[in-house]
């Protein structure tokens, strides 16, 4: 396993059982995922509709795997304190999008 970033070789990694080919059916077309503050439904959901726009704008439809959609690019399905995990299929898709949206200061 060589491709993608250290979190999603943390994930798979971690991952056991029945939970590992959950996790690889989910990720592993995405594997240049990061963690970072998207804001949330609840803390800031400008901020994370406006970055799932930007997403669909650039690569097509969000990956929605429950109704067999394989997109290139996809947001977990849970935001702690703001933060969420985010995937693309390729490295150079996640450095536009770390471009567009860097951290914002004190998050």
């Amino acid at each position: 396993m060589s491709a993608g970033t250290d979190l999603y070789q943390r994930v798979i990694l971690a991952a056991t059982g029945q939970h590992s080919d959950l996790m690889r059916r989910v990720w592993g077309h995405t594997p240049w995922m990061i963690e970072t503050f998207t804001g949330g439904h609840v803390r800031n959901p400008a901020r994370h509709r406006a970055m799932r726009e930007w997403c669909c704008e650039r690569y097509g439809e969000e990956s929605a795997l429950t109704i067999g959609r394989t997109g290139l690019w996809q947001f977990g399905g849970v935001t702690i304190n703001g933060r969420t995990w985010v995937g693309f299929a390729t490295e150079a898709q996640l450095t536009k999008f770390l471009e567009a949206w860097p951290e914002p200061p004190n998050d």
